[in-house]
C-alpha cells in the first residue's frame, strides 16, 4: 500500500462548500483534511488518530506554533484542544522569562 496522496476532482455545490469549510474552520483544520477524515469515516476505514498525534507531539516537547505546523491547525486550535486534554502548553525560552 503506498503512502502517496492522489488529488481527487470532486463537484460540491457552492451551498454545501460554504457549510463543510465552515465546519472544517470550526474544528481548525483544512477544508482537505476535513473532508479526508470525513471520507474514512462514511467508509468505516480507520482514521489517524488526532488526539494521539497530537499528545505524541506534545509530548516530545513541541511548541504550540510547531504542532500547529505540523498538523495544519491554526495556533488558536491547537491551544483549545490542548486545554481540553488537560495538558500543559508547552512555553518556549522567550516566554519563560
Amino acid at each position: 500500500m503506498s503512502n502517496d496522496i492522489r488529488p481527487i476532482p470532486v463537484t460540491i455545490p457552492p451551498a454545501d462548500l460554504w457549510r463543510l469549510e465552515a465546519a472544517a474552520e470550526r474544528r481548525g483544520i483544512p477544508l482537505g483534511r476535513f473532508l479526508y477524515q470525513a471520507a474514512l469515516s462514511v467508509a468505516g476505514l480507520p482514521a489517524d488518530d488526532f488526539k494521539e498525534s497530537l499528545v505524541v507531539l506534545h509530548g516530545q516537547g513541541a511548541t504550540v506554533k510547531q504542532i500547529a505546523a505540523r498538523l495544519g491547525m491554526t495556533n488558536l486550535a491547537v491551544k483549545d484542544r490542548i486545554k481540553h486534554l488537560g495538558l500543559i502548553p508547552v512555553q518556549t525560552k522567550q516566554n519563560r522569562n
